[in-house]
C-alpha cells in the first residue's frame, strides 16, 4: 500500500465512523444518560453507607485520613 492509498483508507474509515455517529447519536446519548443515572443511583447510596459505617466504627463525629486508611484495609481483608 502506498502512502496516498493509506491516507484514503484512513479518510474513508473516519468518514464512515462520522456517518455512523450522525445516524446513531440519539441512541448513543440515551445509553450514556442511562448509564450515568444508574451509576449515580447505585454508587451514591453505597458510598454513603460505607461512610456511615466508617464513622460509626470510629466512634467520632468526624474521621481522619488514618481512619479511612485503616477502614479500607479492614474491608479489603474481608473480601
Amino acid at each position: 500500500m502506498t502512502t496516498s492509498e493509506n491516507k484514503q483508507g484512513t479518510l474513508a474509515t473516519l468518514a464512515g465512523a462520522a456517518g455512523d455517529f450522525v445516524r446513531n447519536w440519539r441512541t448513543l446519548t440515551g445509553i450514556e444518560v442511562f448509564v450515568v443515572l444508574v451509576s449515580f443511583v447505585v454508587i451514591t447510596p453505597m458510598s454513603e453507607a460505607l461512610l456511615r459505617m466508617l464513622v460509626s466504627r470510629s466512634g467520632n463525629a468526624a474521621v481522619t485520613d488514618v481512619d479511612i486508611a485503616l477502614f479500607s484495609r479492614i474491608i479489603w481483608r474481608r473480601l
